[in-house]
């Protein structure tokens, strides 16, 4: 798997959808130059120390981000509370974006929870 998969993922959405995923794609890389990008599930994904940290997904309505793992929205709390979610992803309206600072925060917490 490689970032060309994750290329030929994200050329395959809409145009809303592909300037979504490719922003937070963007985002995440800037915050860690060294993510290796897989699809895993399907999905874009990127590790970090070996460690699948995030996963983003095109939806009819935007695209989600999932922390790959159950806890981490709980564990990330009023940083998350006006996003609509399920109990592993956030989901993001088309048009907007999650903040750098909020994906940041995500990744630490999961790397927080895999390093224990």
């Amino acid at each position: 798997m490689s970032s060309a998969e994750v290329d030929a993922y994200i050329a395959a959405q809409t145009e809303a959808q592909r300037a979504m995923l490719e922003q937070t794609r963007r985002q995440i890389l800037g915050l860690y130059p060294n993510a290796q990008q897989v699809i895993s599930y399907a999905m874009p994904a990127f590790k970090v120390d070996g460690f699948i940290v995030a996963f983003i997904a095109a939806t009819k309505k935007g695209i989600s981000y999932y922390p790959h793992s159950g806890s981490v929205l709980d564990l990330a709390g009023d940083l998350v509370a006006g996003y609509s979610r399920t109990k592993a992803a956030l989901h993001v309206p088309q048009g907007e974006l999650l903040p750098t600072e909020l994906i940041e925060r995500l990744i630490e917490l999961k790397l927080s929870l895999v390093r224990q």
